[in-house]
């Protein structure tokens, strides 16, 4: 695929990167498959779409990077990708599928044109006591035109499985034996599954996720590692059209690990 990338020098700290290049993603094998799980009882179906065509987009990066000291680092970036046949998981009711009407039939299609833009920051910062400091942002905003002969309608869409908004802070301590860190995932709802009408396209909901790491060298050959995951017990909730019509609610706890690496 080609690709073009130029680096500036803007002062010995200070960096402009650009870059466009052209990418290409076949179907993944549960996408493409021939293959489909049929229930009868309920008249329902799941399956592949082998006529799939592979996703192609032109993609077009510009970032600053600036580096106030040995420890201390800022970037900005800024995004843009213009893509042909993304590739969405789709249901719909009373519906035709492989030669027969089913109530329900799940598959995948290819959209028509999408466009994802948007902007990333990070900020990260360590002192000489150990203790680090990490941040970063990202903003995508995406939307995907569903075909004109589509059943689940000609219509606009957000970009399938893309969250608006994403970010991570983390804390932590990294001197001799020792790293730590202590760190918060956020990431706001998104598209998960496309239903005949807006009012049945399926999202899963904003999540929090704060996670515990340690690690703790005894000496060249052993390494003992400790973790602490969902420490806030966030559960995931998914919904259609908006968040009153519930889809789905999982709880999945804390869960904890202790682990010791060997190397010879």
């Amino acid at each position: 695929a080609p690709s073009l990338n130029v680096k500036l020098d803007l002062a010995e700290d200070k960096v402009v990167r650009a870059g466009v290049f052209r990418s290409l993603v076949r179907p993944g094998f549960q996408e493409s498959n021939a293959g489909a799980v049929v229930d009868t009882e309920d008249n329902e179906i799941e399956g592949g779409n082998p006529n799939l065509e592979p996703t192609t987009a032109w993609n077009f990066d510009l970032t600053f990077e600036y580096y106030l000291s040995d420890l201390t680092f800022f970037g900005a970036g800024l995004f843009f990708k213009s893509i042909d046949d993304a590739i969405v998981e789709v249901e719909a009711t009373d519906s035709v599928f492989r030669g027969q009407l089913y109530d329900v039939a799940g598959t995948f299609i290819n959209t028509d044109n999408a466009e994802i833009k948007g902007m990333e920051l990070t900020y990260q910062t360590a002192w000489t006591n150990g203790f680090l400091f990490v941040a970063n942002y990202t903003l995508s905003d995406g939307e995907t035109d569903l075909p004109a002969d589509s059943v689940y309608g000609a219509r606009s869409v957000p970009f399938f499985k893309q969250a608006k908004h994403t970010g991570n802070l983390s804390v932590g301590y990294n001197r001799e034996s020792w790293d730590i860190r202590l760190a918060a995932n956020y990431r706001s709802s998104y598209l998960d599954e496309i239903g005949d009408e807006p009012l049945a396209d399926r999202y899963t909901d904003d999540f929090v996720q704060v996670d515990l790491t340690a690690r703790y060298t005894v000496n060249d050959n052993l390494i003992v590692t400790a973790e602490a995951m969902n420490l806030n017990d966030q559960p995931e909730y998914y919904y259609f059209g908006n968040t009153s019509r519930l889809s789905q609610y999982d709880e999945y706890g804390t869960t904890y690990g202790f682990g010791l690496r060997w190397t010879f």
